[in-house]
């Protein structure tokens, strides 16, 4: 029997590869996770697995149950595990678990790969962590569009409301929420746990029109949020480069 199957970090690449709409490889994946735990109980890195196998499948409620117990039994060593943690606790709106996690990633940022720095955005978007934006931007190398829109009392405040109103509307249904720097915009891209969006989208938007409406912006362009199923997401792989 070949037990390299069942390590992490094997594991790990088979999550980054897998398709959201994969169910037998999600049970697949899920299976060899346990029996990784069962031969290796003292890796960390296996319960952030089982979290994001929760998030595919939509298990939200679960999987906020799941992110504490990673949180209790302390971080897992990988930085690139740790920061899908992040984007996972995130997604979750975790701000008391995310916050001591991004400082960890924050002290190794000369050693991140693009995937630890896309999960820092998203934490210092959602959190609205403007001391962290301001060390992205330079990082990151983001466009003056969008540097713009950080700076921006204006639309800082409508970026912030709107993701507030996301997190209210959309409680316990949101898998991963990412955000995508476009050369002249911010694109919030929102993954949820619905079968149908048709419904979704009319209340949702019209709410979010209020909200534009109220904060007399007028380079609204700038911020776009874009919902869809979890069955739609690409691949890890995809999205973190």
């Amino acid at each position: 029997m070949d037990l390299s199957r069942y390590s992490w970090p094997l594991l790990y690449k088979r999550l980054r590869q897998l398709s959201w709409s994969d169910s037998q490889g999600l049970t697949e994946l899920e299976t060899d996770t346990y029996q990784g735990i069962k031969l290796n109980p003292e890796v960390k890195e296996y319960a952030v697995f089982l979290l994001q196998l929760s998030l595919i499948k939509g298990e939200v409620e679960k999987s906020v149950s799941q992110a504490y117990k990673v949180w209790e039994a302390g971080d897992p060593l990988d930085l690139s595990v740790k920061s899908l943690y992040l984007r996972q606790l995130t997604a979750l709106n975790l701000y008391e678990q995310a916050r001591p996690l991004h400082q960890h990633l924050i002290r190794a940022f000369d050693r991140l790969e693009r995937s630890a720095q896309q999960a820092l955005l998203n934490y210092a978007i959602v959190f609205d962590d403007l001391k962290l934006l301001s060390l992205l931007s330079d990082a990151l190398t983001l466009p003056e569009a969008c540097r713009e829109a950080f700076s921006n009392a204006t639309q800082r405040r409508l970026l912030s409301a709107m993701i507030k109103l996301i997190f209210t509307e959309f409680a316990h249904r949101i898998g991963d929420f990412q955000v995508d720097i476009k050369s002249s915009n911010i694109l919030l891209s929102v993954s949820l746990n619905v079968s149908s969006l048709e419904d979704i989208n009319a209340a949702f938007y019209a709410k979010m029109q209020e909200l534009i409406t109220a904060s007399h912006c007028n380079q609204l362009d700038k911020i776009q949020v874009r919902l869809s199923p979890l069955s739609w997401h690409l691949p890890l792989a995809f999205t973190e480069e």
